[in-house]
């Protein structure tokens, strides 16, 4: 269900649930599948479902240092509304990401199958709809721009930080889904419509990545093609043999995608007299002339903001408002100096540990699988490239900003997190044999209720009249957007 409304979020240009356009809505869309994990995690507790565990891991010692800095920083910020709801935004993606891991650990190898296909699926149509626009543009011979070509987000950027999310994971998709035997199962014969699908969708998933590729390929996305080589390179290095198949599927669909691109957005438009469409050639060209892309301006006021806040940070989500006065992105495109600046360097330090604990478990899991297992080999590899691709990407980007880049990054988390506790329970705190305390119990729920009252609120106030006081001000101001939790994210 997590996955399907993920999904949904590519399409945010079809309704308009708030006002703010594309990424508005998928904050929403973000906002109501949290709420309804903090309702079902409330249930859990109540019930009595979820156990404590036997032994506090080191990982749980880092979130739990990492989230209490962070409420201290809030409460000595300068708006402790805002940094707030950017600190219950993070934990609450943590605790989405441990309902799903409960629910993978106990069957992870379907559970994941299913999961796939749905983003698998989901991808397909994006991608189909975004060959619209292509179509259009080539049957009238317009010059469309880049945002005409990349539908359903306000910046094509905010699709390449969530492309490097899900790219490892389509590839993961066809290894685990490609035709091992022209013999189906009996239950997929009992339909032909089933029959049909569970014969042609191995193709489906090709067309999806292959596709996807080259939309990263028209958008110029460097950040996303800096974490996607890093992670094959990294991956097979470490793993070798059993990285391969994996390893393969992804380089032969970024060739696809460069041929598609190279077909389509440049051949075609330059046979009718158009110019190339996509902004490759321009990337290329501010690469060598224009490296950094104004980066270096948003390095220099998050390390201002570190000298000044060294240890609490000035505030989670408050780079956004000391940027303003410069009119530059809310965010620093660097996740090393976006959480130094904002939540402090002893939380930086926590973070850092959790993200190395995490490689090291993906690792080590990796190694203990059999190498006939072929399904585990390729999760294995998946996780681990999907996990280095998100750091070396988030270095230039602001993916851990950006809602639909949040929400797969969080569905990730939970089927990594599910699948290597199943296999290897010691070294992640998903087990527990002891019913929780009452006073625990109560502490836990009132927590849940924080936050989403917290949640409420922000809906309030962007629906209401301070959230339509606040966009007329940002109109005026030539409206001006610098996405942070909301479209006008400056405060």
């Amino acid at each position: 269900m997590v996955a399907g409304m993920a999904v949904v979020s590519f399409f945010s240009a079809s309704f308009e649930l708030i006002p703010g356009g594309n990424h508005n809505n998928q904050r929403a869309i973000e906002l109501a599948i949290i709420l309804m994990a903090l309702f079902q995690a409330m249930q859990g507790i109540v019930q009595e479902r979820f156990l404590k565990p036997d032994s506090i891991k080191l990982i749980w010692w880092f979130c739990g240092g990492f989230f209490f800095l962070g409420a201290l920083s809030a409460l000595q910020s300068a708006f402790s509304p805002q940094a707030f709801l950017e600190w219950s935004l993070l934990l609450s993606l943590l605790i989405l990401s441990y309902l799903i891991a409960t629910e993978v650990k106990e069957n992870s190898l379907d559970q994941i199958k299913t999961i796939l296909r749905v983003l698998g699926a989901g991808t397909a149509l994006y991608v189909g709809t975004s060959m619209v626009p292509l179509v259009s543009a080539l049957l009238l011979k317009s010059q469309p721009s880049l945002i005409d070509l990349i539908p359903g987000f306000d910046n094509w950027r905010f699709l390449n930080h969530t492309q490097t999310a899900i790219l490892p994971l389509l590839g993961l998709l066809l290894v685990m889904d490609s035709p091992r035997s022209k013999v189906e199962d009996a239950d997929t014969r009992a339909s032909s419509l089933i029959s049909l699908w569970s014969k042609y969708r191995y193709w489906l998933w090709w067309y999806a990545i292959s596709a996807s590729w080259m939309l990263v390929f028209i958008s110029g996305a460097r950040g996303t093609a800096l974490g996607m080589s890093v992670s094959i390179a990294v991956v097979f290095f470490l793993l070798r043999k059993k990285a391969w198949p994996w390893c393969r599927i992804m380089l032969l669909a970024a060739l696809f995608g460069a041929l598609g691109n190279f077909l389509l957005y440049t051949v075609a438009p330059l046979a009718i007299g158009l110019r190339p469409f996509g902004s490759l050639g321009e990337v290329a060209g501010r690469t060598v002339f224009n490296p950094d892309s104004g980066r270096i301006a948003l390095w220099h006021i998050a390390m201002d903001l570190i000298k000044a806040y060294p240890w609490l940070g000035s505030g989670p989500m408050h780079f956004a408002h000391y940027s303003r006065g410069m009119r530059l992105p809310a965010h620093p495109h660097n996740w090393i100096l976006q959480i130094a600046s904002e939540w402090g360097c002893v939380a930086l330090i926590c973070f850092c540990a959790i993200l190395y604990l995490s490689l090291r478990s993906l690792f080590r899991t990796a190694r203990t699988v059999a190498s006939d297992d072929r399904d585990n080999q390729a999760i294995s590899v998946a996780f681990l490239a999907v996990l280095i691709a998100l750091i070396c990407d988030g270095l230039v980007s602001g993916l851990l900003v950006m809602p639909v880049s949040q929400l797969w990054i969080a569905i990730y988390a939970g089927c990594a997190w599910g699948w290597a506790g199943a296999r290897q329970p010691e070294n992640l705190a998903l087990n527990g044999t002891r019913k929780m305390d009452a006073p625990l119990r109560i502490l836990l729920s009132l927590l849940l209720m924080a936050l989403m009252v917290n949640f409420f609120h922000a809906f309030w106030v962007q629906i209401g009249g301070s959230g339509a006081d606040q966009q007329s001000e940002h109109i005026k101001n030539d409206d001006e957007r610098w996405p942070r939790f909301w479209i006008y994210g400056n405060f």
